[in-house]
């Protein structure tokens, strides 16, 4: 009888255990990570995965956008954006659109914010 007691007591302490820690991923560390989120002078505003270790970024420093690529070799700066337009691009990215209206990929937008840069 002494072990079912031991045994129900240390699944009790597992369940209680598991519960405080789906509690805090689900509800307290997404509010403390977007606590501090709208003060930041730094925002990757998106990513592109170019493969396994190479990504090109888009990062908004201080109202300055940058396209910033990365891969095993460093970080190196390829193109600085025109900011209104990244900035309507970024915006144009979070509007919903309807079906029948395709989105534009990263690479095309990429495409069209160097272009208006060099203008």
């Amino acid at each position: 009888m002494a072990f079912f007691l031991m045994l129900l007591q240390t699944l009790i302490a597992l369940a209680l255990v598991c519960g405080l820690a789906y509690a805090f991923f689900r509800w307290a560390m997404p509010r403390l990570l977007t606590w501090n989120a709208g003060r930041r002078m730094v925002r990757v505003v998106d990513r592109l995965p170019l493969d396994a270790r190479r990504s090109l970024y888009v990062v908004e420093v201080a109202g300055q956008w940058f396209l910033i690529g990365a891969s095993e070799a460093g970080v190196h700066l390829v193109s600085e954006l025109d900011g209104e337009a990244a900035a309507a691009a970024a915006r144009s990215l979070d509007e919903p659109t309807g079906a029948s209206t395709a989105r534009s990929s990263f690479q095309e937008r990429l495409v069209r914010l160097a272009n208006r840069k060099e203008v």
